[in-house]
């Protein structure tokens, strides 16, 4: 079905296909802003679904035995599509298995070194929600706060700049491409069959950034230098990052974003016991007792996000 979606709405634009079967289309001339999304998703049948769209324009699979809806990341496609078709100047990066890995960004990052380093902005439409522009992934920055401020105010639609952010496939050049983000492109219960998406959002979305002067966007992060990580939640930053970081250190202070990190990768409550137990060593009792001390009665929350 990804082939023939493909087909179907990429290919008539011409794009060029590397070894990794990442499209790629270039408007303008050397062009310094990437766009990019990615065209798998994770449906687990592959039969056509119904869909419905409700009065306040939000699209769901309406029915509890559907697929997800497929909006992360057939949203980000849509609105690249439509920047497209206005003529904005950028090149337009269609990658190839996100939702295994980033095998197409992997693969960019890896043998086409120098053209990821030819942009200054690198910008993902593979956010949920509809106010966010990610700036940190995995607690490591990607974009100054300047450069996000001024991104934010110039869409005009209330984004703030979030440090939250876990992944998506433009991951693999932060520290080729100096300004780094990911927008929110108005999906939400992404890979559920609860996935809905706000397809007002989504239209107006499209306009707003066809408005944006990106070459008056400010270009801050120095990445000759070290990069900081993300110290909370909410945003403040510390240090520098580099790969030496104690791991433990790092799913101590972030417990939710390791959970839900594991989660993404197929791991579960009922693998996170089964290790314990069987690689590990600890019996059941051990077990329970750490589940149930004191403060950790949400532990199983942070396997259902």
């Amino acid at each position: 079905m990804e082939r023939q979606f493909i087909e179907r709405y990429i290919t008539p634009y011409e794009p060029t296909v590397d070894k990794a079967n990442n499209r790629i289309i270039t408007v303008g001339d050397n062009p310094k802003v990437m766009f990019s999304c990615h065209t798998d998703t994770v449906h687990h049948l592959p039969k056509r679904q119904k869909i419905h769209t409700d009065k306040h324009g939000i699209i769901h699979a309406g029915s509890k035995h559907s697929n997800c809806l497929g909006a992360d990341d057939t949203a980000g496609i849509y609105v690249a599509l439509g920047l497209i078709d206005r003529g904005i100047e950028g090149t337009y990066i269609f990658h190839a298995g996100e939702e295994i890995g980033c095998i197409g960004a992997k693969h960019l990052a890896e043998h086409e070194e120098d053209f990821i380093k030819s942009f200054d902005i690198s910008i993902a439409l593979d956010r949920r929600g509809t106010q966010s522009l990610v700036t940190a992934q995995t607690c490591m920055i990607g974009a100054s706060d300047e450069f996000a401020k001024a991104f934010c105010a110039a869409i005009g639609m209330k984004h703030s700049p979030d440090p939250t952010g876990l992944w998506t496939d433009n991951i693999e050049y932060l520290n080729m491409i100096p300004e780094l983000v990911n927008l929110s492109v108005g999906y939400s219960g992404a890979h559920t069959v609860h996935e809905r998406l706000d397809s007002t959002y989504l239209f107006k979305l499209v306009d707003a950034l066809a408005q944006v002067d990106y070459k008056d966007l400010p270009i801050i992060r120095d990445l000759s230098q070290p990069q900081g990580i993300v110290d909370t939640y909410y945003g403040s930053y510390t240090g520098k990052y580099d790969h030496e970081d104690d791991l433990e250190d790092l799913i101590r202070r972030f417990p939710s974003q390791i959970a839900h990190l594991l989660e993404t990768f197929g791991f579960d409550g009922d693998d996170i016991l089964d290790f314990l137990t069987k690689e590990e060593g600890l019996d059941d009792y051990q077990v329970y007792k750490h589940l149930t001390a004191p403060g950790r009665d949400d532990w199983w929350d942070d396997f259902d996000r």
